[in-house]
């Protein structure tokens, strides 16, 4: 069957890629335009865009899918099927109702239906989540299922492991899909139990909170990493913590080394080697951090050059107040 596929970020990327490892060639591939990003806010294409170009994918970047010249572009590549994955833009009845549009979403439908469905499952510490292949409706992630795959989270995972195993999920469900879609003996579902919206990640998301147990603290770590970082501060010390491990919590003893810190939201225990934080239940222990306008360190490196600047504690996330 043939298809065409829309997608912009890394996630969308991901699931093309792995479509064309599979030998499965899109007539088309449609994304958003280039947008400024970095320190300069030099224009910088999507990752979809970049995988399309280097495999020589026929490309089209717009603002508006549902725009007429767009429209005209599938109808001429005799396309089918559009497969949406991490696009970012509606598509209204004029596509919806002329080609078979499936969405690759990153959750367990109806769980996680919205913008950040892999960071919110691991920030609500999630023992699972999945990939579910869904026929779009014009309501958001509201549509038919007509495959889901589940998919164990490991408490090492972050953001990127863990959207990297779900894109590899995404796309063998996809082939699955069109070729039932080409047999005739697709079965859709409708969603049922549990719904949770999973919103975009605001401010107050990236501010560490260890007033909160070390499992929690450790969840929302890991979910902003290895792009966003959680924020915190040691005095005016700006931080952001990349990797951290709970302590205390789920049978996960504490050392010796940091019990002095557990149970004490942003008090602050430390080696030479090894740096903890106190939670309102157990301890983080620190594994990478990065002080502001420098680059990412280990706890040993880090505490050579900052010892003395974060020894009175760190900000417990609440209200901005310290050990």
């Amino acid at each position: 069957m043939t298809f065409a596929f829309a997608g912009t970020p890394e996630l969308g990327a991901w699931v093309l890629g792995d479509l064309l490892a599979r030998g499965m060639r899109p007539e088309l591939v449609i994304s958003q335009p280039d947008r400024p990003a970095g320190r300069g806010r030099h224009a910088r294409r999507p990752p979809v865009v970049e995988v399309a170009e280097r495999e020589g994918l026929d490309c089209v970047q717009t603002p508006s899918i549902n725009l007429p010249e767009v429209l005209e572009r599938l109808t001429r590549s005799s396309v089918e099927t559009l497969v949406v994955a991490a696009f970012g833009q509606l598509l209204k009845s004029e596509v919806l109702d002329r080609f078979l549009c499936l969405n690759v979403h990153p959750s367990l439908l109806p769980l996680y239906r919205g913008a950040a469905p892999v960071r919110r499952a691991l920030m609500d510490g999630r023992g699972e989540t999945g990939v579910c292949i869904m026929r779009m409706s014009p309501g958001l992630d509201e549509g038919p299922t007509a495959l889901c795959r589940r998919l164990s989270i490991d408490l090492r995972d972050d953001h990127l492991l863990l959207g990297r195993a779900l894109a590899f999920l995404g796309a063998l469900a996809v082939e699955e899909v069109l070729t039932g879609a080409k047999h005739g003996n697709l079965e859709w579902r409708e969603q049922e139990g549990e719904s949770v919206y999973a919103s975009k990640l605001t401010a107050a998301d990236r501010r560490l909170r260890l007033d909160r147990s070390a499992r929690a603290a450790h969840d929302q770590v890991r979910a902003l990493a290895p792009d966003i970082g959680a924020e915190t501060q040691a005095g005016s010390l700006r931080l952001k913590i990349w990797r951290t491990w709970p302590l205390g919590v789920q049978g996960i003893a504490i050392p010796a080394e940091a019990e002095e810190a557990a149970g004490h939201p942003g008090r602050v225990s430390l080696t030479k080697t090894r740096l903890f934080v106190g939670c309102g239940e157990g301890a983080l222990e620190l594994l990478e951090l990065q002080a502001a306008g420098k680059r990412r360190m280990g706890p040993d490196e880090f505490l050579r050059g900052y010892l003395s600047r974060v020894e009175a504690g760190l900000e417990t996330g609440a209200n901005g107040e310290g050990a």
